[in-house]
């Protein structure tokens, strides 16, 4: 069983705050609804005993589609998120 420790955690995190961080004509207010939302999918998300990397992805896709097209480069940072995740359970 694969658990990710609360500094991967926090990393995983930052990967969506990086690219929240470099989006630009979006409003302060949407970009906090933005962090809740990503917070409110992401936490659970992680915090299962076995996580898995297919079963983060598909969280994010399903619930967070809206901030991902709000994305530069959504798929792109999908696939970051996906290696990202892969070299932390290992």
């Amino acid at each position: 069983m694969k658990k990710l420790s609360g500094t991967d955690t926090q990393r995983m995190i930052q990967l969506f705050e990086n690219e929240l961080n470099m989006i630009h004509g979006v409003s302060v207010i949407e970009k906090m609804q933005y962090r809740r939302k990503i917070m409110n999918v992401l936490m659970p998300a992680l915090a299962v005993n076995d996580v898995k990397v297919e079963a983060v992805i598909s969280a994010v896709e399903q619930r967070l589609g809206d901030v991902l097209r709000i994305f530069q480069d959504g798929d792109g940072f999908k696939e970051k998120l996906r290696r990202e995740l892969d070299s932390k359970l290992r």
